[in-house]
């Protein structure tokens, strides 16, 4: 297998994981009343995992490129 392929499939790993968290901080619990969510702490999660896919992505690509230039250079 490709390594552009594992770092796609951590892309969108990490992504959905993001989304996942940001969706389970904001729906309404049971509770204390001061038990509410830390905003801060769910959108900094947020961004470090998109942060995190952004650049699995652009890896992909780069290896992507690579591997069919190496390809080229081969025939």
């Amino acid at each position: 297998m490709s390594h552009y392929v594992l770092y796609l499939v951590l892309g969108i790993i990490f992504f959905v994981s993001g989304c996942v968290i940001v969706y389970n901080g904001y729906q309404p619990k049971v509770g204390p009343i001061g038990n509410g969510p830390n905003y801060k702490l769910i959108w900094f999660q947020f961004f470090i995992l998109a942060i995190y896919s952004i650049t699995a992505f652009i890896k992909s690509f780069l290896l992507f490129k690579l591997e069919k230039k190496n390809s080229k250079d081969d025939e």
